[in-house]
């Protein structure tokens, strides 16, 4: 009903939490010695009220796991699904067949009112050009809302960014190492909501690494994570923000998930193991 009366403007609402949740070395280091795997999203979930689900990358979720993650996770809960690598790193493949297959994984999510958005991750070699354009604009056309996260600075110039929002996608910021190609860490408005990936600051690593783990090895200082946070407290006054922090080995990403929780105003719960 209208009342004459200006609206009042929305206020940003932060979402923190971790890509993944499910890794061995995080027992001990977060998850009590004792608890069962199958009691992993339970403990994590009673603290961060969201998740990046990055297994979608390398497999299709099963409807029966969906429900289960909805049917456990806490009201006002946020899942984050990352897209199928046959449409971010592979070509040749039916796009609208991995679109169609992404909305039914999507389903259960989006019924419960649980999913927060899709990221779509693509690979230093995805550079700007027709092709590509082209790719994203399917993707967010078909995939609402849609988060792009280019491995690739070029993607960072002006027009090329503000080409992918005004498809309707938002821009991911990422905090990675310096290393030259990567993007810059670059806060955007656009799009319907506001995505931070924290990868760590791991150069030495990021191409010079034995196993995938060790890119990702890598722990934020306080300081360092308050200079990001004043940065997306200026950049977010008005939309849902997800922060997930990439640093998985050895549980790193919750501490700094904690911090940035905190730094932010919406500090977390610690679970009570003697709950699970």
């Amino acid at each position: 009903m209208k009342t004459g009366q200006p609206e009042a403007p929305k206020a940003a609402r932060f979402f923190v939490g971790t890509s993944g949740f499910s890794y061995d070395d995080w027992t001990g280091r977060y998850y009590p010695g004792g608890l069962p795997s199958a009691k992993r999203f339970d403990y994590y979930a009673f603290e961060f009220p969201c998740v990046e689900i990055n297994s979608t990358y390398y497999g299709w979720l099963s409807e029966k796991t969906a429900r289960s993650l909805v049917s456990r996770a806490p009201r006002g809960f946020r899942f984050t699904l990352k897209l199928h690598r046959s449409l971010t790193h592979e070509s040749g493949g039916e796009l609208q067949d991995g679109l169609a297959r992404t909305r039914e994984q999507a389903g259960v999510f989006d019924s419960a009112s649980a999913l927060g958005c899709y990221l779509a991750q693509f690979p230093n070699s995805f550079r700007p050009g027709a092709e590509a354009f082209g790719k994203i604009e399917e993707l967010a056309n078909g995939l609402t809302p849609l988060v792009v996260e280019t491995r690739n600075s070029e993607w960072q110039k002006a027009e090329n960014a503000s080409r992918v929002g005004a498809m309707g996608a938002a821009i991911c910021c990422v905090d990675a190492p310096p290393v030259r190609g990567l993007p810059r860490w670059e806060p955007t408005r656009f799009g319907p909501v506001g995505y931070y990936r924290f990868h760590g600051r791991n150069a030495a690593k990021w191409y010079g690494h034995e196993e995938a783990w060790e890119r990702y090895d890598y722990s934020y200082s306080r300081e360092e994570l308050a200079g990001r946070a004043a940065d997306i407290l200026a950049a977010e006054p008005d939309r849902d923000c997800y922060v997930f922090f990439n640093n998985h080995y050895g549980a790193q990403a919750v501490t700094n998930a904690r911090q940035m929780a905190d730094l932010l105003g919406v500090p977390v719960s610690r679970p009570q193991p003697g709950l699970f």
